[in-house]
């Protein structure tokens, strides 16, 4: 699904690929982002999905994603996803 990723207003990435995980009591998920692309640290974005849906996201984490040349960054929503 594609999503654009703001920090403090600014859009920080658009036009994204965001896998998400949605359960029971929480969602979670990943997108790639190139290296040459900003780092991710540890506060919070708004995830804003392009079927209207938004929600806030702490990074959880960042690798080098299987087999390319882009970076896998991993999220947890930190409240609904609505």
């Amino acid at each position: 699904m594609k999503a654009s990723i703001r920090r403090n207003g600014n859009t920080v990435m658009s036009d994204v690929d965001v896998c998400i995980s949605i359960g029971a009591k929480e969602w979670s998920g990943s997108f790639e982002a190139g290296h040459h692309e900003i780092g991710f640290d540890d506060g919070e974005y708004a995830l804003e999905l392009a079927d209207g849906r938004s929600g806030r996201i702490l990074i959880i984490g960042q690798g080098i994603a299987g087999g390319s040349a882009k970076k896998l960054v991993r999220f947890q929503g930190t409240g609904p996803l609505e």
